[in-house]
C-alpha cells in the first residue's frame, strides 16, 4: 500500500511543480514539459495563452493526488485491519481524478491557444 500512496504524492508533486511553472509567463515553448498540442506549439503567444487556462487544471490535478494519498494513508493507518481492495479503490478513483483533469487542462489550453492564432 505504500506503493501506491507513494505514486500519489509523486503525481501530486509533479503536477504542483509543472502548474507552477506554466503559470510563469517566462515559461518557454518546449517539447519537454507543457501542454504541447498543434495550437499550443504554433507560437510562443498560443503557448503562453494556453497555458495560462491550463495550468489551474493541473494544479487541480496535482491537489486530487495529494488529497487521495492521504486519504489512503490515513484510513490505512487509521483502521490497521481494512482491506486492501478500499484503499485500492480510492487509489483508483484518485488515479481517474488525476486523468480527467490533465485531459481538461489540454482541452482548455488547446482552446485558448486556438484564438490567440
Amino acid at each position: 500500500m505504500i506503493a501506491v500512496v507513494s505514486g500519489q504524492y509523486l503525481m501530486a508533486a509533479v503536477f504542483v511543480g509543472v502548474s507552477l511553472l506554466m503559470r510563469d509567463d517566462n515559461f518557454s515553448r518546449n517539447r519537454a514539459i507543457g501542454i504541447r498540442t498543434k495550437h499550443t506549439l504554433s507560437s510562443d503567444e498560443a503557448w503562453r495563452r494556453g497555458h495560462r487556462a491550463g495550468w489551474p487544471w493541473v494544479l487541480s490535478a496535482g491537489i486530487a493526488a495529494a488529497v487521495t494519498g492521504t486519504a489512503g494513508l490515513s484510513i490505512s493507518l487509521a483502521t490497521r485491519g481494512v482491506s486492501e481492495a478500499v484503499i485500492g479503490i480510492l487509489a483508483l478513483v484518485g488515479f481517474g481524478a488525476v486523468l480527467l483533469l490533465v485531459v481538461l487542462s489540454g482541452v482548455v489550453a488547446n482552446r485558448a491557444a486556438a484564438f490567440s492564432n
